[in-house]
């Protein structure tokens, strides 16, 4: 019997749906991390691995989320996103982040600097 692959989907808009929403549960990636700190939207971060820990110290360190461990029962994550959600402070901290990022020039910016670091 053949196998049959699995299905194909589409990758969502992570950018366009950001830019619209006001909380973003997530593993604490890197690109999340950045992208939601970009727009400005603050997180609850479950991180799941080395890297991901890392990230989510940056997290909770710059108040722009909250951080939960990965055992966390749906009835936990619902508590920190409420708790996200109702406290501007993590809004607030998601914006300084935001700001601070597109100060810097964002991902060109980056490149240039780095090929002119080569040459």
């Amino acid at each position: 019997m053949p196998l049959t692959p699995p299905p194909r989907f589409a990758p969502a808009p992570q950018m366009k749906i950001l830019s619209r929403a006001g909380l973003f549960v997530m593993n604490g990636g890197t690109g999340g991390s950045r992208e939601a700190g970009w727009h400005g939207v603050p997180v609850v971060a479950v991180p799941t691995t080395f890297e991901t820990h890392q990230v989510c110290t940056r997290i909770a360190q710059t108040g722009m989320g909250l951080v939960i461990p990965p055992t966390a029962s749906t009835k936990r994550i619902y508590r920190a996103a409420r708790q996200v959600l109702e406290n501007e402070s993590f809004s607030y901290h998601a914006r300084e982040v935001g700001d601070a990022c597109r100060l810097a020039g964002g991902a060109k910016t980056s490149a240039d600097l780095i090929l002119a670091h080569l040459h």
